[in-house]
């Protein structure tokens, strides 16, 4: 097995809490690797059930297919929604999913309820999320690591913003059923989470009051974006006609559009 030795990510925050140890068919024992890491190897087939684990945090060894936080990815399902609940309780807190902004009103119960609708995506650098273009199909909260949202023109790249853990992206496509409006791409190693529009219209449909605290705090977060963007706008206006020389009325009126609170 060609397992890579494991690098560690420098993070102010570190979510995954739980280490793991890998012994390969080499007689060399690769890590220490956190739980999304481990996970991206058995996805990657770079690990099978037979590989031998150690978990630093039970301090045992284990067979990885045997394993309770790895052994349902070794199914026909996995990485589908309704297994990473299992997944993040061996290795990560629920305060650490509690930072992820859109979380923040929902209590443990509710957000071990939430889960069951989610699926996890790892991403390697450079690695695209999502390309511009391409129909929207979910949303992403960054659990850990970091994405850049760009746009490539003429092979010039713009970068309109850089998200890190706690920040998510992809929300209109649960609204609607426009193309992506940006690439996004991971800027380090970075873990996932999506949620389909499949699985939130199941949300809504099975667990209305769980929906309900989710969509209220994305609305705060988005009629706090959309502020931003208009004072921003404000401010440019006001630029170019003070460059401009130009005195206009006193009370300059916005375009329609821009006025509306």
């Amino acid at each position: 097995m060609p397992v890579a030795a494991a690098k560690t990510d420098a993070m102010n925050t570190k979510l995954i809490t739980a280490s793991y140890r890998v012994w390969g068919p080499e007689m060399i024992c690769y890590g220490p690797i956190d739980l999304s890491e481990l996970a991206r190897w058995v996805r990657e087939q770079r690990i099978g059930p037979n590989h031998w684990i150690f978990c630093e945090r039970r301090k045992t060894w284990g067979k990885a297919g045997q394993m309770d936080e790895l052994k349902q990815l070794f199914d026909s399902t996995r990485y589908q929604p309704g297994h990473l609940l299992d997944v993040l309780q061996a290795g990560v807190t629920s305060g650490a999913l509690l930072r992820i902004k859109v979380f923040a009103d929902l209590n443990e119960d509710q957000l071990h309820a939430f889960l069951q609708y989610m699926e996890m995506v790892v991403l390697e650098p450079s690695a695209f999320a999502v390309r511009e273009g391409q129909p929207g199909d979910g949303m992403f909260l960054i659990l850990e690591g970091e994405v850049r949202v760009r746009w490539l023109r003429q092979g010039t790249e713009t970068i309109v913003a850089t998200l890190k853990a706690g920040d998510f992206f992809g929300e209109i496509s649960l609204l609607d059923e426009g193309p992506r409006s940006a690439d996004v791409l991971a800027n380090e190693h970075t873990t996932l989470l999506k949620i389909s529009k499949t699985a939130f219209a199941k949300l809504r449909r099975e667990a209305p009051a769980l929906a309900g605290p989710f969509l209220h705090a994305l609305a705060q977060i988005l009629v706090g974006r959309l502020r931003q963007v208009n004072k921003r706008y404000v401010d440019s206006m006001l630029m170019l006609r003070s460059l401009s020389g130009a005195p206009g009325p006193k009370s300059a009126r916005l375009p329609a559009a821009r006025r509306a609170r």
